[in-house]
C-alpha cells in the first residue's frame, strides 16, 4: 500500500470537570491500540497541562503515528468506523478539510465517541481533532486531494447500509 500520510496526530482536551481517563480511553479506541501497545510500538504520546479559556486548566492528550505500519492501520481503522454516507461527507467536504501545507483535518464529537464509540461529526468545539500530513507526490494541493479522495473512497461501492 502506497504510504497516504507522513504523520497522523490524535488529540482532545480534557477540561477539569471531565473524566480524564474516559477521555484516554476514547483517545485509544479512536487509535484501535491500547496504551502498552502504544508504548511498545514507539507511537508518541503526550499529557500535557495547558490553561484554557478564562485560565481554567485543561489537559490536552495526544498520540502521534509517523511509522507506515502505524498510519496505514490507523486509516483502514478509522474508514471501518465511518459509515459509507460519512464517508461520502469527507469526499464531499475534501477541499475544506485541506489546508495549503498539506494538512487533512476531522473532528468528531467527543460525548458520542466516549458514550457510544461511534463517530459524529463536528466542525469544533468539544472533539478528538485528527491532523494528517497528507503524503503527496509531487507537493501539490491537486495531488493531496486525490491521495484523500483514494483513502475515503476505497471500497466504498462494495459497502452495504448506511
Amino acid at each position: 500500500m502506497m504510504r497516504k500520510a507522513h504523520t497522523i496526530t490524535v488529540s482532545v482536551f480534557c477540561r477539569e470537570h471531565e473524566d480524564e481517563h474516559r477521555i484516554k480511553e476514547g483517545l485509544l479506541f479512536l487509535l484501535g491500540m491500547d496504551e502498552a501497545t502504544l508504548k511498545k510500538e514507539g507511537c508518541v504520546f503526550h499529557r500535557v497541562r495547558a490553561k484554557g479559556f478564562e485560565e481554567r486548566g485543561i489537559i490536552i492528550l495526544s498520540a502521534t503515528l509517523d511509522k507506515a505500519r502505524h498510519i496505514n492501520r490507523f486509516l483502514a481503522r478509522l474508514c471501518s468506523l465511518l459509515s459509507p454516507a460519512q464517508r461520502r461527507i469527507v469526499l464531499m467536504e475534501a477541499k475544506s478539510r485541506l489546508d495549503d501545507d498539506l494538512f487533512f483535518y476531522l473532528r468528531f464529537d467527543k460525548p458520542t465517541l466516549i458514550s457510544e464509540k461511534k463517530l459524529r461529526f463536528i466542525d469544533g468545539g468539544n472533539c478528538y481533532h485528527i491532523k494528517m500530513s497528507i503524503a503527496a507526490f509531487p507537493k501539490r494541493r491537486d495531488v493531496a486531494l486525490d491521495v484523500v479522495k483514494s483513502l475515503f473512497s476505497e471500497d466504498l461501492n462494495t459497502d452495504r447500509g448506511e
